[in-house]
Formats: structure tokens, sequence, C-alpha cells
């Protein structure tokens, strides 16, 4: 875990390029903590690379990147984990290739020198994203893995290629002048609270999309040429299993577990007591000789505070359990710093507690397991569970009935419902679920759409719902959370749900065995009540819901909010759906802050990103 840099350039020193990708890296020190190092063939006119290390393998100087294959014409800079190294290293040893450290970085490297990227990338299971060069073919290729736990960003012009895993690297010193932002991201941030891939706020600068690839070669007329491929197949349906589901997950997930447990430095686990994260600490816990280090957060407010089963998980398991108790006045002194905290705008609230008990579980331990990827993969939120008959609703209703229902509906509460009759398409419906109340351009949420999976031929509207979260909000909204804030304070968080065999199997069960009654993620539960009893964790599901309406209604907050609602204003303009300016929107947050909270969050957090960054 790690963050990684570079650039090929077609002008300037080996100095002043060496220099550029080493402020680069100092934008992004806080992902690794443990060293940096910088590779640069000036002679050959090779691309800079560069790392900032987080170490969890072999700490010893035998893990520093980048790194050079025992081919020597090879070069790595790579950020995240191959959980399955140990196997892919038995492989290499049984083909008489001798490693030269006991890192995942020098088993990818060498895999890749000989069997290049096709063969390689489908016989990783983990979390990565890397810059590998071949001097032979002079071609960079960068990856990201299948489900974007890694980020990848890039900007490639006809003379220059810049890459790295935070957008901040790209405000390196001597680029501040011209950077200017992509308003088209902003719009999209509005609507979803964060922005989505491809888009970064940045213009000029996107991210490379999750389970994609980029070549970038230079042509013979000396320009720099890039071609991106999608390495998965988005499109493929989970084959049927051969066994009972139960047992084969079993199998599966303390695979899973055991592969993230493995670190040379002291592994925790996040439990929040709900199903997901409970699962994963049982599965860790019964695999260790010594009690897990586990941490939770304690709220002062009982609408949303779970620490309480956290304690009795934690409990039940014999776990060495932590808890960071936070008063609402500490969360909202936190609001301040919490709008710029991430390298891009990011409006997600259970991003703050996130952040803060990272921090916390960062004075303990170097890495930490989490329950990410069981609701997207188990069904578990309520678009999956109660509102799904609503897909083939709108698809059998003529447009008109469906734009002369939504008219006659009235009030506020009937937004949601009017929102998704005016929806033309079951890809439509979905988008308007996970939008709030900023709505960007046609066109714009037409080129968003096509990242998801086709809605014909689906096995059944629940499973096609959580597909689409798969490929979209698990990959924007979660696991952006996740690596983003973990890695600001250089901790590495690992999502075993995430597993390729443990997906792929929960993708495979016939809906009956993942939804009823308005229920959703019955398989994990099941597997769960194996491990606990079910009063431990048998409850709606709640999440982290702050009241952040009522908190930008707080004296120190409330003008901090009004000017960046009129500065909204005056630099974009842009409309709720409901009609209202950001001042209105302000001013409406005031009489209802459960209704307007959010939408006015997302204000604050974009204009407070611009301010930052002088923009």
């Amino acid at each position: 875990m790690c963050g990684i840099a570079g650039l090929w350039s077609m002008s300037g020193s080996a100095k002043t390029l060496r220099a550029d990708c080493a402020a680069m890296l100092d934008r992004i020190a806080h992902r690794g903590p443990d060293g940096d190092g910088l590779w640069h063939d000036s002679e050959t006119g090779s691309p800079v690379l560069g790392h900032r290390r987080l170490s969890i393998f072999d700490l010893s100087a035998a893990g520093t990147q980048p790194m050079q294959a025992a081919t020597e014409r090879h070069w790595i800079t790579f950020n995240g984990e191959t959980y399955n190294f140990v196997e892919l290293r038995a492989d290499l040893t049984a083909r008489n290739i001798t490693l030269r450290s006991g890192t995942d970085t020098e088993v990818l490297l060498e895999m890749l020198a000989r069997d290049g990227i096709a063969a390689t990338l489908p016989r990783l299971e983990g979390m990565f994203a890397f810059a590998f060069w071949d001097s032979t073919t002079r071609c960079l290729s960068m990856a990201r893995d299948a489900f974007g736990k890694k980020p990848l960003l890039y900007a490639l012009t006809p003379n220059c290629l810049r890459f790295a895993s935070e957008l901040g690297a790209f405000f390196t010193p001597n680029r501040t002048g011209d950077q200017r932002i992509d308003e088209r991201a902003a719009r999209l941030m509005m609507a979803f609270g964060q922005v989505p891939e491809p888009f970064t706020m940045l213009d000029g600068v996107q991210k490379l999309p999750a389970g994609h690839v980029l070549h970038v070669r230079m042509h013979e007329s000396g320009q720099l040429h890039g071609m991106t491929d999608c390495w998965i197949d988005t499109k493929a349906h989970p084959a049927p299993l051969a066994g009972d589901p139960m047992a084969i997950f079993e199998e599966r997930f303390a695979k899973a577990v055991t592969h993230r447990l493995a670190a040379d430095v002291n592994v925790g686990a996040f439990l929040s007591g709900g199903i997901d994260s409970s699962l994963v600490t049982a599965q860790a816990q019964a695999l260790l000789d010594e009690p897990l280090r586990t941490f939770t957060v304690a709220f002062d407010d009982d609408a949303f505070d779970e620490s309480g089963y956290a304690e009795i998980v934690a409990r039940h398991l014999g776990t060495q359990h932590h808890v960071l108790h936070l008063s609402g006045e500490e969360l909202e002194s936190s609001l301040h710093q919490a709008a710029g905290w991430s390298d891009e705008p990011f409006a997600d609230t259970s991003a703050i507690p996130l952040r803060l008990l990272s921090a916390y579980a960062r004075e303990h331990v170097t890495v930490a397991l989490t329950g990410d990827g069981g609701d997207e993969t188990g069904l578990g939120y309520p678009l999956h569970t109660r509102n799904t008959w609503m897909v083939s609703l709108l698809q059998s209703m003529p447009r008109s009935a469906r734009q002369a229902l939504a008219k006659a509906l009235p009030g506020q509460r009937a937004r949601w419902w009017r929102a998704a009759l005016r929806t033309p398409d079951a890809g439509a419906f979905y988008m308007s679920q996970r939008m709030g109340d900023f709505i960007p351009p046609s066109d714009l949420l037409a080129q968003i759409k096509t990242r998801l999976p086709q809605a014909e031929g689906r096995r059944s509207d629940a499973e096609w719902l959580g597909d689409c979260d798969m490929q979209m909000y698990l990959v924007d909204d979660m696991l952006t959370k996740v690596d983003r804030f973990g890695m600001s304070v250089g901790l590495e968080l690992r999502s075993p749900l995430l597993d390729q065999g443990v997906v792929g199997l929960l993708r495979s069960l016939p809906l009956r065995d993942k939804v009823g009654g308005g229920t959703g993620k019955l398989f994990l539960r099941k597997a769960l009540a194996a491990r606990l009893p079910r009063e431990a964790f048998e409850r709606r599901k709640t999440g982290f819901r702050s009241p952040i309406g009522q908190w930008l209604l707080r004296p120190n907050l409330r003008d901090w909010s009004r000017e960046h609602a009129e500065r909204f204003d005056s630099r974009f303009g842009w409309r709720t759906a409901d009609g209202l300016t950001a001042r209105e929107l302000w001013q409406a947050n005031s009489e209802r802050p459960l209704r307007h909270g959010r939408a006015l969050w997302r204000v604050c957090v974009l204009m407070n990103w611009m301010n930052k960054h002088a923009l």
C-alpha cells in the first residue's frame, strides 16, 4: 500500500524531470510515510517513475521501489497488495526464477516481465494500481484492479504523460497557474456527492477506470499515444455453483480473510456491529491465536450510534476492542477540515468518522480489515430489497402515463417517486436513486449511464441493481472513501468480502438465497449466525446518518455555509431540481435541515475545495 507518481515528457532536463516527479510525490507523502524513491534513465529518455512507501511486506530495503526486474529491462512502481502472491511466488520458483525479496511487488514484476500484462492481470487477487515500463518495447503500461480499490489518475498530451495515485499530485508548484476545474465533474459531484470516474475535478486529468489498462507508447514522430483496454469481462454472468453454497463460501471466505491478515506489521479490524464487519471480524478472530484489535466509533447521539452492538460482538468474539468516543461538538468542529480532507470534493458524511477512526486506529495498527462490499454483493441496500419493483413498473408504463402520475403526486414527500416516474428507462431510474437535489445535464448523465450493466436480459431487478452498485456506487463512493480517508493517515484498509472468489459465489446464488420479505443479505446473515447469536446482529440496517443540516445551523458554521452558498451562486448559478439557488437552499435548510442539509453540505464541500486550491 503506497502512493505512486510519474511522468514521461518530451522536454526538460533530467534534473528538471526528476524534481518535477519528486514534487508530485511530496504532495502524496501521507500515502507512504516509510520512504520514497525515483528512477529515471536519462540516456534512453525513459519515464520518471516515483514511489512513496508504506511498508507492509519485507520491511527491509529489498522492498524499495521503483523496482527493477531480473531481466534488467523492466521496472515497476506499484500501489496495493496482491493477496495471492505466495501462491504466485511458488509458481515462479517452480519455473526456476530466483526472487531477491519477500515482497509481493517483486512477484508481480517478474510475472509481468515474463508473462506480459494480458496473462498476468487475471491471475491477481488483490487491490492494485501500477505503472510497468518495458525498455525494449518502450511501452509504459498502467493498470487498475477489477473493483477499483486503488486509484490511478493521469493526464496525457502528445508531449507529456503524468500519472499519480491522487489528484493532489497534479498541483505541483510549477503548474498551478494553468489549472482549471472541469465543470462537468463539478456538476456530477453536486449530483452524486463525489466525482465519478473517469472524470476528475481538474481539466485534462482523468481517472483510469476500474478494471482497465492504459498502454502509452511513443510514435516515430516523437509524440505520445495512449490506448485503453478493459481487462475484465463486465458482461459475464456468474457460473452456477457445483456443491453446497455455504460450504464453498466458508472455504473461500476463510481463504480471503487469511490472505488479508498476512502482513509484517500489526493488523486490526473495523467493527461497527453490523453484519458485514461482524462477519469479517469473526472469521479473522477464528484464524488467530491472539485477540484481534478491533476499532469502532461511539457517538453521543443514539440516533446513529452502533457502538453498543459492536461491543456485544467484540465481547462474544474476545477481541481487543478499542472505542473512539466522538461528541457532536467534536464532529461539528471537524467539518471545516473535513471539507478539505480529500484530494477531490467528497460529500459522503460517513467519511468524517471514518477519517477520525482511521487516525485513531493508526496509532495501534498499520492494516485494518473492513466489511466493505457486503451490501453490494449480498444485496443489502433498500434499493435492492424494497424498491426493485419500480424497475419493471417503469419499463411497462407508457412515458405519458409516468409523467402524468408524477405531476399528480403532491408535496415534497413524493419527490423521490416523482423523480423515479420521470425516468425513461431502468438505467435512468437507478441514477435517480443515487442522485441528490442537483441534477446534471442529460447528455452528461447519459455518458455516466454507459458504465451500468445492460438492463436487458438481467437475472432479476434486485440483482441488476446490485450489479449497478458494484460498477458505480461501490467504485465511486465506498471504495474511494476507504482509500482516500484511510491513506490520508497512512492506514491500509482491506476488504475480504471483495475477494474475487467470494464475490463470484454471492453473485451466483439464486435470488431467494439473498433477498426475501423485504430483507437483504440473507446468505451473509446465515453465515454470521453460525458464528454469533442472532440477537447480536439481527436489527434494522442503520449506517452513519449525520445530522449535517443541523450542524450547519450552529453559530460557527452558519455564516461559513452562507458564504459558500453565495460564492456558489456567483461562480456556477446552478439550481436544485426544485429550482432553488444555493442561497435559497441555505435559507431552506434553516427551516428544514433534515430535508436540505445534504444538498447544502455538497455546496460547502465543493466551494471549500476550490478555496483550498485557489480555483
